[in-house]
């Protein structure tokens, strides 16, 4: 299509229909361009580059503001809705690890990336050298968070990359055995989780096979034979399915002393 754009910014969606074989180009929101029955590329490799047409071909000179890649094509009402400014509501990528490995790749026309800031629902940290990647560590609480990191060059410019992040660790459980009679012990269990309702699961195997999930219960009583050192598998779900570490309780037992008694021939 002819370039009759003005100079500035402009909002361009390649969009791509696999299924349906076609492929069509929006700026600003409208449709410019599109082709029908064509057979789309299968495998695109690991990189996508953006303002050259191919490996070794000319740079197109334009400037890149802002990128979104989606798992599917776009309706045209989405389209507009994007290129009026009103995005989509950001979906939070789910972690079930509070260790997280940043990957931070960044490039600067003005001499380089000096230094960047790691940042926390709008608080960041001093600056520190720029790495390609930084492992971080986030608050042992289950909810959303907002991740930034903010680049410098060395003319003082700055970048910041956002990203909304949703905690869901599995569910954490502290076990206790209190004396119920010769033949019986409570088993009481406290569990923390933000995702419920949580579901147990018992059993005298630690592969859980045959177990059956069941609704918490944070008080029962467990029998078995004193002295047997027997055990007890005990693991939690959460209401998202994320399923806990076995823990392993072990019988009490008991033990009887008997006193010691010596015949003198005497």
């Amino acid at each position: 299509m002819p370039d009759t754009l003005a100079a500035g910014w402009h909002h361009f969606v390649i969009n791509w229909n696999k299924a349906g074989g076609t492929k069509a180009l929006y700026i600003d929101g409208n449709l410019a361009a599109e082709a029908q029955g064509i057979s789309l590329p299968t495998a695109i490799g690991p990189v996508v580059q953006l303002g050259r047409f191919t490996y070794g071909g000319a740079q197109a000179g334009v400037l890149f503001d802002e990128l979104s890649i989606y798992r599917r094509s776009l309706k045209a009402e989405e389209i507009a809705q994007l290129a009026s400014g009103n995005l989509f509501e950001a979906s939070a990528r789910a972690l079930n690890t509070r260790s997280i490995r940043l990957d931070t790749n960044a490039i600067d026309a003005e001499g380089g990336i000096v230094t960047v800031q790691l940042g926390r629902d709008g608080s960041f940290e001093d600056p520190q050298p720029y790495y390609d990647t930084y492992r971080w560590q986030l608050p042992d609480e289950e909810r959303s968070y907002e991740l930034a990191v903010r680049y410098f060059d060395r003319a003082g410019n700055s970048a910041t990359i956002t990203q909304s992040v949703d905690l869901r660790l599995a569910p954490r459980a502290t076990v206790a055995l209190e004396p119920g009679g010769p033949l019986a012990v409570t088993v009481a269990i406290t569990a923390t989780d933000s995702h419920q309702p949580i579901e147990i699961q018992l059993s005298p195997r630690p592969d859980f096979i045959g177990a059956n999930w069941q609704p918490l219960q944070e008080r029962f009583f467990w029998m078995a034979t004193p002295g047997s050192r027997q055990r007890l598998y005990v693991r939690l779900r959460d209401g998202e399915g994320m399923v806990g570490e076995a823990i392993q309780v072990m019988w009490p037992g008991s033990e009887i002393y008997l006193p010691l008694i010596r015949r003198s021939r005497d």
